[in-house]
């Protein structure tokens, strides 16, 4: 099995960035062939890192490809991977391409998601893209984080993240 042409496409950009990247799956990318490509190209879709203090969860939230009828988002995977991060931990950032109630993510199980992801040592936000717009949003109100939803790539902006210990800001350019 090969890579399509819009995969090959978007790997011989991606190539030339001169800065580390992540990828989120899209709903897109559930269709058809494209979840093996995603695959192939960029690994599991849900995974997580360490860089330094932080640590990044990476979910695939795209319940509606999936009839809803599989674990998305993966809350064993929620649950294996908290009990793997370090205790020189002490921030968590969440990504993921659909947010909780967005019409792709499986609402019947945005509450117990945010419960899970509260678990993780001082979540500061979550990031989305699903809409392709900048918004923010609080789908949990306090008992949640802030959600930034950022642009798509047509649209030739992107949101840059500052974290610190103690806080963050972000500026869109």
């Amino acid at each position: 099995f090969g890579l399509s042409k819009e995969y090959e496409w978007m790997r011989s950009i991606m190539s030339r960035l001169k800065v580390p990247y992540v990828c989120v799956i899209g709903n897109h990318d559930c269709i058809g062939t494209g979840e093996l490509s995603y695959k192939l190209m960029y690994g599991p879709d849900n995974f997580s890192f360490n860089a330094s203090f932080l640590h990044f969860v990476v979910l695939n939230t795209n319940a509606s490809e999936y009839d809803y009828s599989d674990d998305v988002p993966n809350f064993t995977f929620l649950k294996n991977d908290l009990a793997a991060v370090p205790d020189s931990v002490t921030n968590t950032v969440v990504a993921m391409h659909v947010g909780p109630f967005m019409y792709q993510f499986n609402d019947n199980v945005a509450d117990y998601f945010n419960y899970r992801i509260m678990m993780y040592p001082r979540v500061l936000f979550c990031i989305c893209g699903h809409d392709h717009k900048f918004s923010t949003y609080r789908p949990f109100g306090d008992e949640g984080p802030v959600y930034y939803e950022c642009g798509s790539a047509d649209k030739k902006s992107y949101i840059l993240y500052t974290v610190t210990r103690d806080s963050y800001t972000y500026e869109i350019i």
